[in-house]
């Protein structure tokens, strides 16, 4: 995880905390037309069934990232993601 700056026990620890609210989801190819890459269109679709607030692409510079939101999911990369998800837990909470 050389790119997010972090080491692999970082790595392993931010793994852990996503695997406690992950949620696997069904599609049934709904969604069409979505993306310019008609195989994208599944990938939004089990984003918007599972009501996600966060889609976290990979290499895909050419169709998803670029859309950067659909449905008031934010499409990001996973350095952004990481960013996202640093600066929340940095947040003051209320006691």
């Amino acid at each position: 995880m050389t790119k997010l700056h972090k080491n692999i026990d970082e790595a392993s620890q931010i793994v852990d905390e996503l695997l406690a609210f992950i949620e696997m989801v069904e599609t049934m190819g709904t969604l069409h037309g979505i993306c310019a890459d008609p195989d994208d269109d599944e990938v939004i679709e089990c984003a918007v069934v599972g009501r996600a607030r966060y889609l976290v692409v990979t290499g895909d510079v050419k169709h998803l990232l670029p859309m950067r939101e659909f449905q008031g999911i934010r499409i990001v990369s996973p350095v952004e993601f990481v960013q996202i998800v640093a600066s929340i837990q940095q947040e003051p909470r209320d006691v």
